[in-house]
């Protein structure tokens, strides 16, 4: 099986910014009880962006990381991961991304970290 490198991310994760912007502008349709009354992109940013938003499900489904250890990495909190993959996951799928478990378990982050530091791409 090939790696996913950089440069092999860079369309599915052009796919998903339309499908992910879909998604947002119909939680803010829901939220607002209407259509919107400012001009897109104004507004407080996203705090996780999309090539972030596929690293954290991808870290989850594949390699069954724990939420609280992809929170340390990250810098935020478990439920912003567990919202993050419940949002990202049908986008994937959307998309027509499968995601297969790879039966190797980084348990925390620190197994994360070794893990990156001996592998150049994630397979």
């Amino acid at each position: 099986m090939t790696g996913l490198t950089a440069t092999a991310c860079d369309a599915p994760i052009e796919k998903l910014t339309v499908t992910r912007h879909a998604q947002r502008e119909l939680q803010l349709h829901g939220r607002r009880g209407g259509t919107r009354t400012v001009a897109p992109g104004t507004g407080r940013k996203p705090a996780v962006t999309l090539d972030d938003r596929v690293a954290i499900t991808l870290l989850h489904l594949r390699f069954a990381t724990r939420q609280r250890a992809i929170a340390t990495l990250f810098g935020i909190n478990q439920q912003t991961i567990s919202n993050i993959v419940r949002q990202t996951r049908p986008l994937l799928v959307l998309a027509g991304h499968t995601v297969s478990p790879t039966g190797t378990t980084l348990a925390d982050a620190d197994a994360v970290t070794q893990y990156h530091s001996t592998t150049t791409t994630f397979s």
